[in-house]
């Protein structure tokens, strides 16, 4: 029970924010593709998944996706939903002033506890990662292509610059590290890694 990742901020609602998003396949299977090389050759269903991402903001106007990648086995993306007052990918917000607004970049209030046992299901967020799911699923079932998710998500919210530079560095060369990656059954200890590759998602805000 303990992988579906059901803690969430009782703090925030996930209907706005900056989030960075796991995905996996069910059972860890390479449905998308295989790297070789230090290239990821897609399957069908791999470039279906590309497709699907790239289509994110035509069915959601208020959600872009500033950042992705497909993996063998999963996919990361960094997703902005309803940010607003000019953010963008290149210029995401970040400053102090800033740090209490609905960006995603927040902090819990004080006394407060940082997680709760709540998985939004009906949350924005929720929404937009759900039909993200269901369209590679409906396309993958019409054209007979074996596929499968697992069964939930795992979010983190990016609370600061610093964060946001460590999980744009972390998609960008996830290819090229995937021998560190936890999600590669045969991966490299991550002490041996060129780049520290984050084990949790407090690795990206230290």
């Amino acid at each position: 029970m303990a992988d579906r990742h059901q803690f969430r901020a009782d703090w925030h609602d996930y209907n706005e924010g900056i989030f960075f998003i796991t995905v996996r396949c069910d059972q860890k299977i390479h449905y998308f593709g295989e790297i070789r090389g230090g290239k990821m050759i897609p399957t069908d269903i791999g470039h279906i998944m590309k497709s699907t991402i790239d289509e994110v903001t035509d069915h959601f106007p208020e959600a872009e996706v500033w950042n992705s990648v497909v993996m063998p086995n999963h996919i990361h993306l960094v997703i902005s939903v309803g940010t607003r007052h000019g953010a963008s990918a290149s210029s995401p917000i970040l400053s102090t002033s800033q740090s209490q607004n609905n960006y995603g970049c927040l902090k819990s209030k004080r006394h407060e506890p940082s997680e709760a046992k709540n998985f939004h299901h009906n949350s924005r967020l929720a929404v937009i990662v759900g039909q993200i799911k269901s369209t590679v699923t409906r396309a993958a079932r019409k054209q007979n292509i074996e596929f499968g998710w697992q069964e939930r998500f795992h979010e983190h919210i990016i609370r600061s610059q610093h964060a946001y530079a460590n999980i744009m560095h972390y998609i960008d060369a996830n290819v090229e590290n995937w021998c560190y990656d936890r999600f590669n059954p045969n991966h490299i200890d991550n002490a041996d890694a060129p780049w520290r590759v984050p084990t949790n998602c407090n690795d990206y805000e230290s």
